[in-house]
């Protein structure tokens, strides 16, 4: 009984067809063992923070942390495709234009680099405006495109991995 009063107890609503648990806990789980390795830790990391606030209804910070997961992909998919090392400073936009470099040893699909300025140009960039708040239905929307843009970079860098440049040291 004492221990009850001092307890972190939470009571949180299921959302849509995700299981509350797994939103809380374990996010990252939508990506399979193989694409989970190549999306990397932090990736996952910043997924599994989107899926918990998404679950305690912190919407617009589902989405903040959701595009930080596709960025840190982003980031790798870039050193994947150009063979340079990541330039911390680069904005979505310098990293786009990496990939769409007609030198680029390693071309991007076109459909991802579609679903990437989508998410970039839609969502990502208006969420970084103060005034721009997410209701639950843009949440869900931001994390699935998330993870479909972060699969898509994902099923990229392994088929190539046999093409990678060496990466110099940064």
């Amino acid at each position: 009984r004492s221990d009850m009063q001092n307890a972190a107890i939470y009571s949180v609503a299921k959302k849509g067809s995700y299981e509350t648990s797994d939103l809380v806990d374990q996010a990252d789980i939508t990506f399979s063992p193989t694409l989970g390795g190549v999306i990397g830790e932090q990736a996952k990391s910043e997924y599994r923070n989107a899926g918990r606030a998404l679950a305690f209804g912190l919407d617009s910070a589902a989405g903040y942390h959701a595009c930080r997961a596709v960025e840190a992909v982003l980031r790798a998919y870039v050193r994947h495709c150009t063979g340079k090392p990541d330039d911390k400073m680069a904005t979505w936009h310098d990293l786009l234009k990496a990939l769409e470099d007609p030198n680029c040893p390693i071309k991007a699909e076109p459909k991802t680099l579609h679903e990437i300025k989508a998410l970039k140009d839609f969502d990502r960039n208006p969420l970084m405006h103060l005034r721009v708040t997410l209701t639950p239905e843009d949440a869900d929307i931001i994390l699935s495109r998330a993870m479909v843009v972060m699969r898509l970079m994902a099923q990229e860098m392994p088929a190539h991995a046999q093409n990678v440049p060496a990466i110099a040291a940064a």
